[in-house]
């Protein structure tokens, strides 16, 4: 398995710069996983697939709650269902890795069982890991990045596209 990291402060465009590599990959590679539209959107989407789970509906039961986000049982059950169905692709997105997930919730254990099933795979891990997490992420999972990208509002996110794009092809 290969690991990457993609961080950055929040708002800073993680999930819309990893749309952009997708779109550019697709064609190439299979690609699984699972992709978190965050505020407007509220909603988790199967990259296998393309399906759609809302974070909550009205009278879902409530499993988690971050900040401003109230989260379903059956979202979560969406999204740890896209993350498992992801262990035969080539490439494998888990957006995003956070202060739930730190503290062994919400995606946690989803994530932590396919690294298991991955450990000895030819396959690539893209993760979304919210910046002040990246260092217990790695200790939690028992993983170590390759390379680490961090996002910021003033670099040149075209340039670490494109670095990630060559990472991922080779």
């Amino acid at each position: 398995m290969r690991f990457f990291i993609i961080t950055g402060r929040r708002h800073i465009g993680k999930t819309t710069f990893l749309l952009e590599i997708i779109e550019d990959l697709e064609d190439s590679f299979t690609i699984g996983g699972v992709l978190t539209l965050g505020d407007e959107k509220k909603a988790f989407v199967n990259l296998q697939n393309g399906t759609k789970c809302n974070y909550y509906n009205e009278n879902d039961s409530i499993q988690e709650r971050i900040g401003n986000y109230v989260i379903s049982e059956k979202a979560i059950k969406f999204a740890e269902q896209a993350i498992a169905t992801a262990v035969n692709s080539s490439i494998i997105i888990i957006d995003e890795f956070g202060r739930l997930e730190r503290e062994k919730k919400g995606l946690y254990d989803a994530t932590k069982k396919l690294i298991e099933n991955i450990r000895d795979k030819k396959v690539t891990l893209l993760m979304i890991v919210q910046i002040d997490v990246v260092d217990q992420a790695k200790d939690l999972l028992n993983i170590h990045p390759e390379e680490t990208w961090i996002l910021k509002k003033k670099s040149n996110k075209k340039t670490i596209q494109d670095s990630v794009k060559k990472v991922l092809k080779s």
